[in-house]
């Protein structure tokens, strides 16, 4: 079979809780250096997306407009724009019922360039859209862009709330061991009502101690910026004992702005060893914390808070061992440790072995299965395992990823039910 492009269509019924399946999509090859991930793409087409990537000068970087509709997406009406820009440029072509097309960022914006990012015009007629980054030599990734939202406005009680909400809204990202990848951090914003981004770094080991922070200042909408991870703590003198620990973006008006609670940012890691990357890209919650505002702390099961954990983990078949990047935010005091349950399933449902965490209140653990569990468990867990992630004592966020020895890894944030 020659080459080919295609959508996948999974109908599913009876869905409850989150009333959406989610689901995991690893691409790999024959080829050592062939890893990458992303997952579901909801099930609902949006006005607009946001957060897709320009490309560095050896990079192609093309998303792909899945049609899922039985009628034609006429000619000109949808495109991309720079973010913060009016000049929309639109695909000159229909898409067909069912069709795909690979929109390349190149052909449409020549000159742009990361750390530049793109505003999608999707005018609902797809869902959220996937995007592949291919770098000159081989290697490519898959990432996802996020819904930018045209429903909200400033809210001006946020800059209040810290009074009551301590940090409030936070997006935790892993800071990988350092040791190993090289990781980056870029705001987006997400939604028609955000002019401007007032927001701050923290950085904590994982054992749960601050060891520096990045103001970003009030940046206009129009300004993408990019922030090593290394190069700050390296200017701050700053070092992370543990060996990893994560970043929390959040809101700082110490210098203006607004804000609508949709803040998102995409997180770009490097492996050292072998210079494959992997970005993933997320929102801020309000977390642990027994206030509630709006509908924060999110719950995925009821009503808010939400203050415990439910996440499910695939795992990889060998020669891959998976890795998860555990993250224990809080926007106000909370448990010293969490209480977490590791519980292994077989690939048909039943239970294989369980195994525990403790991760330190704003702290995370950098864990591989093959660590965790020993080989007599992962010999009779098998091929189409996974791991249920529960924790009844508090909130935690998760990133998953594969990796293939110092070849290459995947990751992308994880999701709860």
């Amino acid at each position: 079979m020659g080459d080919f492009t295609a959508s996948l269509f999974i109908h599913i019924l009876g869905v409850v809780r989150h009333d959406v399946v989610k689901y995991a999509l690893d691409v790999y090859g024959d080829d050592d250096s062939v890893l990458s991930c992303t997952h579901d793409a909801n099930a609902w087409p949006s006005d607009l997306y946001a957060g897709l990537p320009a490309p560095y000068e050896n990079e192609t970087v093309i998303m792909w407009i899945q049609n899922s509709h039985p009628v034609a997406i006429p000619a000109h009406s949808v495109g991309i724009n720079l973010m913060g820009s009016e000049d929309l440029r639109l695909v000159p072509v229909e898409i067909g019922p069912f069709s795909c097309y690979p929109l390349n960022v190149a052909d449409f914006f020549p000159e742009a360039r990361w750390p530049q990012q793109f505003e999608v015009q999707a005018g609902r007629y797809f869902v959220r859209p996937r995007y592949e980054v291919h770098v000159r030599g081989g290697r490519s990734r898959i990432a996802h862009v996020n819904v930018e939202r045209n429903d909200l406005k400033a809210d001006p009680y946020l800059p209040e709330l810290a009074r009551y909400l301590g940090k409030s809204y936070i997006l935790p990202a892993p800071i990988l061991p350092i040791a190993q990848w090289h990781s980056v951090m870029q705001p987006n914003p997400m939604s028609t009502a955000q002019q401007n981004l007032p927001v701050a770094a923290l950085f904590y080991d994982a054992s749960g101690i601050e060891v520096g922070h990045y103001r970003f200042g009030c940046l206009p909408r129009n300004t993408s910026v990019v922030v090593e991870i290394d190069a700050v703590l390296a200017e701050q003198a700053a070092s992370l004992p543990s060996g990893s620990g994560h970043i929390e973006l959040i809101y700082d008006f110490s210098q203006g702005g607004s804000a609508d609670g949709w803040l998102h940012g995409l997180f770009r890691y490097t492996q050292r060893a072998s210079g494959h990357i992997a970005e993933t890209s997320f929102g801020a919650h309000i977390y642990n914390t027994v206030l509630t505002y709006r509908d924060e702390p999110q719950s995925y099961a009821s009503a808010p808070p939400g203050l415990s954990t439910r996440l499910f983990l695939r795992l990889g078949d060998a020669p891959l061992d998976t890795f998860c990047h555990l993250i224990y935010p809080a926007s106000t005091t909370w448990h010293a440790h969490s209480d977490t349950h590791l519980n292994l399933f077989d690939g048909l449902g039943h239970a294989i072995a369980e195994a525990s965490l403790r991760v330190p209140l704003s702290g995370s653990v950098h864990w591989r299965y093959s660590e965790v569990f020993d080989a007599s468990a992962r010999q009779r867990a098998g091929k189409g395992a996974y791991i249920i992630i529960r924790d009844a004592t508090c909130r935690l966020f998760g990133y998953h990823g594969l990796v293939n020895g110092d070849h290459a890894f995947c990751m992308d944030h994880m999701f709860g039910f």
